[in-house]
């Protein structure tokens, strides 16, 4: 970015526990398998987050929307710190972010038990994606 300030926002993911909008459930190892990996990921950075989930796994270029700065696990929640980049996906989901129809999630795949809860040793990271979430009526 030039001069202008970063556009950083914290976004608050997955709980543990807790069924996501998919159905998985992330155990505490889990998720602090996907905080060490996403801060490697980071590191070199190649954590990005789609303004879309991809239906098909493929993390298109032209839907990146930002870069995850930093992840954590506070008090059971999968919490990333996420810079905005100056794309167009970007300039979107600024604009709709602050709205609570807005969510982030793993972009992952990986096995799933029966009853939901995801395999840690099958999971494979790709990165984030923002997902809109309309209100149920």
């Amino acid at each position: 970015m030039s001069d202008e300030k970063k556009r950083e926002i914290v976004c608050y993911a997955i709980k543990r526990d807790e069924p996501t909008q998919n159905g998985r459930i992330y155990s505490q190892h889990v998720l602090e398998k996907m905080v060490y990996e996403f801060n490697k990921m980071s590191q070199q950075r190649r954590a990005l987050v789609l303004k879309d989930n991809p239906p098909d796994g493929r993390m298109l270029l032209t839907n990146v929307a930002g870069k995850v700065n930093d992840t954590q696990l506070r008090d059971g929640r999968l919490v990333c710190q996420v810079e905005l980049l100056e794309t167009e996906a970007g300039k979107s989901i600024e604009d709709m972010f602050f709205s609570e129809d807005v969510s982030i999630e793993p972009v992952a795949f990986g096995k799933v038990d029966d009853f939901g809860h995801v395999v840690p040793e099958d999971l494979k990271l790709l990165g984030f994606s923002f997902v809109y979430n309309p209100p149920k009526k």
